[in-house]
């Protein structure tokens, strides 16, 4: 058994290995393989988004380099797509951000043949609108009367447009107070309980009856 240190490459590919004495050599072709620096991260911009994803991020960090190979992005643990390096080809990504089933502070992680790095809570995905309570919870089958609806999400960055549905027919003049409060007139509808239903761009939530 020998030990020993290996010398430094400028280059990552695999060199033989050539042992030499008094009574000869012998080379193992191929024996050692260096490889490069493990890609690593430094920011994302933007730091958040929408759970449905399809949207692109800049991700800057180390050793992005071609000769590791592509890197592959995954957010909590669903591939980005559509990975590409850019100027200064070894320090920057952009890449397409995955849907998401859960909301909150995920983590992201960069990889390529020379080893994967992970940070913690790196990427924000942003919470579907949700429905607590109806404030008053009853009114006329003729419709018209104002109700509060209060949830959670209603203001949030991306949330967009906002619908609400009582039993499937639209609720009108909807006014957004504040990210948990909305204000709107009930539509007419039939005798009984019905679902409410609140639509944004960061998806929807059915406050069942």
């Amino acid at each position: 058994t020998l030990t020993g240190y290996s010398p430094t490459s400028w280059t990552e590919v695999a060199k033989d290995v050539v042992v030499v004495n008094r009574n000869g050599m012998d080379t193992l072709s191929g024996g050692w393989l260096y490889f490069g620096p493990i890609p690593t991260m430094t920011s994302i911009s933007p730091d958040e988004g929408i759970r449905a994803g399809g949207y692109t991020v800049t991700i800057t960090g180390e050793d992005f380099t071609e000769a590791g190979g592509l890197p592959t992005v995954k957010f909590n643990g669903n591939a980005a797509t559509d990975v590409t390096r850019i100027e200064p080809w070894d320090l920057t990504l952009t890449c397409t951000v995955p849907s998401s089933t859960i909301s909150g502070w995920v983590d992201v992680s960069v990889g390529n043949s020379n080893g994967v790095s992970t940070k913690s809570d790196f990427f924000y995905y942003i919470p579907a609108p949700a429905i607590a309570l109806i404030n008053p919870n009853e009114g006329s089958i003729a419709g018209g009367d104002t109700v509060e609806v209060i949830g959670s999400e209603f203001q949030a960055t991306g949330a967009g447009t906002t619908t609400l549905t009582f039993g499937g027919n639209p609720a009108t003049n909807i006014d957004i107070q504040s990210n948990t409060l909305i204000k709107c007139d009930v539509p007419a509808g039939a005798v009984g309980p019905v679902d409410v239903v609140i639509t944004n761009d960061l998806g929807s939530f059915t406050l069942g009856n």
